[in-house]
């Protein structure tokens, strides 16, 4: 029986199952012609399919804007509740949809590849959350491994043919709706807030290493000034045998400075390949990735993991420098893409070897204001990463919601 798992306790009985042309208008976007594409904000915005990722709206990726529209142009302004769709190339991806329903956004022009869904029949929320539940998914990622060459593409004739399963009673539509565009609402107002702490702190580091922003100490002096060293001063490379690729259990330098992490592997590793015994606390980059921020600090519960050469770990002095200072010092883009590009020229592969990195230098503060820099950061990272966990659990909570009130 076509009846979902989760369902409000005043509605009962079986759900229809409907192709989405029968109760929904389904409209392609317009050719727009490029040449009259203006890169400085004019009153209307052509939207492109790559504006739409993620189910959201990027109004700020490579915008194209028109000053005037003609009256065949003026068909293709979107309205509230408007649902786009992508067509071509991103339709591929199963893990996530790529649409997105129109709030409140104004002067807006759908562009070709893409489509908008409109319906007088189904409750636009209750829709909004079709086009993004797995079933519907899965149906259209079928759909796209048709196209041709590299390129995955979905017709609308495709996305009219697609069934979808729905409350006749329009109530119990409008309720599944609007609880779950709380959810939304939520989740964008988490999203929000971690946004603005990660754009503060960015701030806040710029001002710091810049020495624009300067702590004091107990009783309220200034700390000396900053001093240049090289990192070799404080920092010794650790080269402790471990095991080969076959036997070693490995850890890996996520790039962006987004940490060190255990590495998956699908494949058993060379037995031909000697590999590092790493230790927690140690300071870690990946020699290919010095300029897309491979730095990391490596955890307690990855102690004796191991790595390469190519991820050369070093002990570090705290006496003289605090381990947290330096990683966030190291992801400011005026030491590794300046100091990176320096070190191996116009090469493309920027293999950043040990005593080139050594050699680097570094403005540093005495040890306490260090301690007291590191301190404030890490105040602002614990707030980013509980942030982050409750927007993980609140997208996870409505995927189950999802997989559960619809069929």
């Amino acid at each position: 029986m076509k009846i979902p798992k989760l369902r409000f306790k005043e509605f009962s009985g079986e759900w229809e199952d409907k192709r989405l042309g029968d109760i929904a208008d389904i409209k392609g976007g317009y050719a727009f012609k490029s040449q009259k594409f203006l890169n400085n904000k004019a009153k209307y915005q052509v939207i492109k399919m790559g504006n739409i990722y993620k189910n959201k709206l990027l109004l700020d990726r490579n915008p194209s804007y028109l000053k005037e529209i003609s009256l065949k142009e003026k068909e293709y302004l979107l309205e509230k509740n408007d649902i786009i769709l992508t067509l071509t190339g991103t339709v591929g991806k199963k893990d996530f949809g790529y649409s997105y329903q129109i709030e409140n956004e104004k002067n807006l022009l759908l562009n070709q590849r893409l489509a908008v869904i409109k319906s007088q029949k189904v409750d636009c929320n209750f829709l909004k959350n079709v086009v993004s539940h797995k079933n519907f998914l899965n149906i259209f990622f079928e759909m796209s491994l048709g196209g041709t060459g590299n390129q995955a593409n979905v017709s609308l004739k495709d996305v009219e043919e697609i069934k979808i399963n729905f409350p006749n009673n329009l109530e119990e539509q409008e309720k599944i709706g609007n609880f779950l565009s709380n959810v939304d609402k939520k989740i964008s107002i988490t999203e929000e807030k971690l946004n603005l702490f990660k754009e503060y702190k960015k701030g806040v580091m710029q001002k710091i290493f810049t020495q624009k922003l300067r702590f004091k100490d107990s009783n309220g002096n200034n700390y000396p000034d900053w001093v240049e060293k090289n990192l070799g001063e404080f920092l010794k490379e650790s080269r402790i045998k471990g095991d080969t690729g076959k036997n070693a259990k490995k850890l890996t330098v996520k790039l962006w400075g987004k940490g060190v992490v255990e590495k998956k592997e699908t494949v058993q590793g060379s037995a031909e390949t000697q590999y590092y015994i790493r230790k927690a606390g140690q300071f870690i980059y990946g020699k290919l990735d010095f300029l897309n921020e491979a730095f990391g600090i490596i955890p307690k519960e990855l102690n004796n993991y191991q790595s390469t050469l190519d991820s050369p770990a070093f002990d570090v002095d705290y006496n003289n420098i605090n381990s947290y200072f330096l990683l966030n010092r190291v992801l400011q883009k005026d030491f590794y893409k300046k100091l990176g590009d320096i070190a191996d020229g116009t090469r493309k592969a920027k293999r950043i070897h040990v005593n080139t990195f050594l050699n680097m230098k570094i403005n540093l503060p005495c040890l306490e204001e260090q301690e007291k820099i590191a301190e404030f950061l890490s105040s602002i990272d614990n707030k980013i990463e509980n942030l982050s966990n409750e927007l993980e659990n609140l997208k996870d909570f409505k995927k189950g919601l999802l997989q559960k009130m619809f069929i």
